[in-house]
């Protein structure tokens, strides 16, 4: 009832239904009247599917018991229309997620005030929003660190954040590392960068401090690898991933750099921390 919409969205168009909530009875009279010529499409008298199978046997009962059916499903319909205007409207009024590393990345404070069910509605309509498609959670404990799963899509909560994930975006991993030329645009695990000592309109995703080069090498972090300290040190790649709220799935996304054989960069977690000052700052921008 809540599907045909007299203005409703495809994508980034406008959808018009102006006749939806005329009868077909009306119509047929109306083009009488007019003398119109119209077609049948002829797939509308078959039984192969639910829609028509409800046009022909249940709506003729319907109209047995009321005159009014189509006066009163409109009004269903409105009423159904109106509803989730105001849950859009509100859950627009909430903090809005962010686009993180194939993912949608929102606080879990900034849901604090929904219930296991509205938060479960939240999500669907993230997922319409943002991929126009259907998915109906079930119940969804924001106070648990679990996952989610529903077709296509993943919903995790790992540390304070949650991620929205559409399984269907992510690439698969390259394991090998590449060479990449400074100043030039360059894909890698279905993201595009691009590396540069100058200053971009584009948002910086981070910088780092390095020997000055042509060409840097880059690639996903092996699960393992440790980072260097400024202390000398070395601590656990992991330990930055979990201090920064990246979930083990989102981790291969984040892009590294190397000089030497040492990463220098790990995409929003880690930046060289090496003194010298022969170093120059290298600028990271993402393009979505």
């Amino acid at each position: 009832m809540n599907s045909l919409q007299i203005v409703g969205n495809l994508g980034s168009m406008k959808l018009l239904r102006p006749l939806v909530k005329y009868s077909k009875d009306e119509l047929l009279k109306y083009d009488e009247d007019h003398h119109l010529d119209f077609i049948e499409d002829k797939t509308n008298f078959e039984d192969d599917t639910l829609r028509n199978r409800l046009r022909h046997h249940v709506v003729p009962l319907l109209k047995k018991e009321t005159t009014h059916l189509v006066k009163n499903a409109n009004h269903f319909s409105e009423s159904v229309a109106l509803l989730s205007k105001c849950q859009s409207d509100f859950f627009d009024s909430l903090p809005s997620p962010i686009n993180f590393s194939k993912a949608l990345r929102g606080k879990k404070e900034d849901l604090a005030r929904l219930n296991t069910h509205e938060a479960a509605a939240f999500f669907d309509y993230l997922i319409y929003k943002k991929w126009h498609q259907r998915i109906h959670f079930d119940e969804i404990d924001l106070n648990k660190n679990v996952i989610f799963n529903k077709e296509n899509f993943q919903l995790l909560f790992y540390q304070k954040y949650y991620y929205l994930i559409n399984r269907n975006e992510l690439a698969v991993i390259d394991p090998k590392k590449k060479l990449v030329k400074l100043n030039e645009k360059f894909s890698l695990n279905g993201k595009k960068y691009l590396i540069t000592q100058d200053e971009k309109s584009q948002k910086l995703a981070g910088y780092f401090y390095g020997e000055k080069a042509k060409y840097l090498e880059v690639g996903s972090l092996p699960q393992g690898s440790t980072l260097k300290l400024a202390t000398g040190k070395q601590t656990k790649a992991k330990k930055k991933f979990a201090e920064n709220g990246i979930p083990l799935a989102l981790r291969p996304y984040c892009l590294t750099v190397w000089q030497e054989e040492n990463p220098v960069y790990v995409e929003s977690i880690y930046q060289n921390q090496e003194y010298n000052p022969n170093f120059v700052r290298y600028n990271v921008y993402i393009y979505f």
